[in-house]
């Protein structure tokens, strides 16, 4: 008790030294210490002091040893602890996609095609979402997890893998969903990653065009071109998408819109708590810089490659917002504050609603635009934020509203 003690009281005077000069701050808190008979432990003294000044500048500094920088700087870059296979939902279900070659699935016997039923204790039906599905099979370290999966029409096998660090790909799944809506789930926006993006989403062919869903949750990434190359497919020609600025306001960098023609249709990004880096800074830039997108999901992580990894002589890292990123709108990200959704939508308390009945033909033929709809509900069943996006797009076609009318951040563009 007497040391948290201790460390609130410094924590409390350093503050207040910034303005009394940090010297004799300490001392007057040294002093209060020696009146009352408490022993000061220099190192964590020391880390406090740090601690706190830091957070006077930017309330989510840290303090973090080598080895977590080092993992945080590898998930940025796209390596991550994996099971080796990329997924999709079917039937509301994980499926395999793509088994990474020599990868843990791989050695396991996991296979393209199989579905997952189940991850450690939880039944896949209950990880309600994508990127619930995709974080419960991926990690930190290389930890053990327990995998029940089948092959077509086979019974249920069980077995258990050791993750390993491994490549992400930038695209985890991308596919055009009943509507004419172009869904493309992304892992991060890595060296390179933007232009894999930005190639999928021009590739994309659907004849009748509802709009663009981003999901951008759980997604991390350290490349600002990658940020360029994907939001200039929704902006005017040279138009300028953020600023970089250091903490006095001057700017370092200016990105603007790359040539080319804009794909035209809204965007609907989706974004979490764990939105976080090159990702980030896209849903910033599509939130403020770029007329028709609109955000959906929970308020971003608040990182978006504004911070950076200081070496102290300790041998740790003061991880703190040396910089801040500016948007075309105006808004600061300085690490103080994530990227708010137009459309709050998603999270803990979202709840796995029954399926529909499929429609059963009698004598008259079923319509396509309702078989359509039927196979819609089923693919975004239990995700609130997607659910949530598709009934914009589809709202705005309907409306034939364009992709620069939407109105979004309190204010309408057009």
């Amino acid at each position: 008790m007497k040391r948290i003690l201790i460390l609130a009281v410094i924590a409390v005077f350093a503050r207040a030294a910034l303005a009394d000069g940090v010297s004799d701050g300490v001392a007057e808190v040294t002093g209060i210490f020696q009146q009352n008979n408490l022993k000061i432990d220099d190192a964590a003294a020391r880390r406090a002091i740090i601690l706190a000044i830091a957070r006077t500048a930017d309330p989510n500094a840290d303090i973090v040893a080598e080895g977590v920088a080092k993992h945080r700087l590898d998930e940025l870059s796209g390596q991550d602890f994996a099971s080796g296979f990329r997924l999709s939902i079917s039937n509301g279900l994980p499926l395999v996609l793509e088994v990474t070659p020599d990868g843990p699935a791989a050695k396991v016997g996991l296979a393209k095609g199989d579905v997952i039923t189940a991850i450690g204790e939880t039944n896949s039906f209950d990880l309600i979402t994508l990127p619930d599905a995709i974080h419960a099979t991926r990690g930190h370290k290389p930890d053990k997890i327990d995998l029940q999966y089948r092959h077509t029409n086979s019974v249920p096998i069980s077995t258990s893998l050791t993750l390993a660090l491994l490549p992400l790909p930038p695209i985890e799944c991308a596919e055009t969903l009943p509507n004419g809506i172009f869904y493309i789930k992304v892992n991060g926006l890595f060296a390179s990653g933007g232009e894999a993006v930005a190639e999928a989403l021009r590739g994309w062919t659907a004849k009748s065009r509802s709009g663009v869903i981003l999901d951008l949750r759980g997604a991390t990434g350290d490349d600002m071109e990658s940020v360029k190359a994907v939001a200039s497919l929704f902006a005017k020609d040279g138009s300028l998408l953020f600023s970089v600025r250091d903490r006095s306001d001057r700017d370092q960098k200016k990105v603007k819109a790359a040539d080319g023609k804009p794909l035209g249709v809204p965007v609907m990004a989706l974004i979490d708590r764990d939105t976080r880096g090159a990702s980030e800074l896209l849903a910033s830039v599509l939130n403020d810089s770029v007329k028709g997108a609109m955000l959906v999901g929970r308020i971003s992580r608040g990182d978006p490659l504004v911070r950076e990894y200081v070496p102290l002589k300790s041998g740790d890292l003061l991880y703190m917002a040396t910089r801040q990123i500016v948007t075309a709108g105006g808004t600061h990200y300085d690490g103080r504050i994530g990227v708010k959704p137009d459309i709050q939508a998603g999270g803990p308390a979202a709840q796995q609603p029954e399926y529909d009945a499929e429609p059963v033909a009698d004598r008259r033929q079923l319509l396509d635009q309702e078989m359509q709809d039927f196979a819609l509900r089923n693919r975004i069943r239990g995700d609130a934020a997607l659910r949530r996006a598709v009934d914009v797009l589809l709202g705005l076609k309907a409306l034939n509203i364009g992709a620069g009318e939407i109105q979004h951040g309190g204010r309408t563009d057009n």
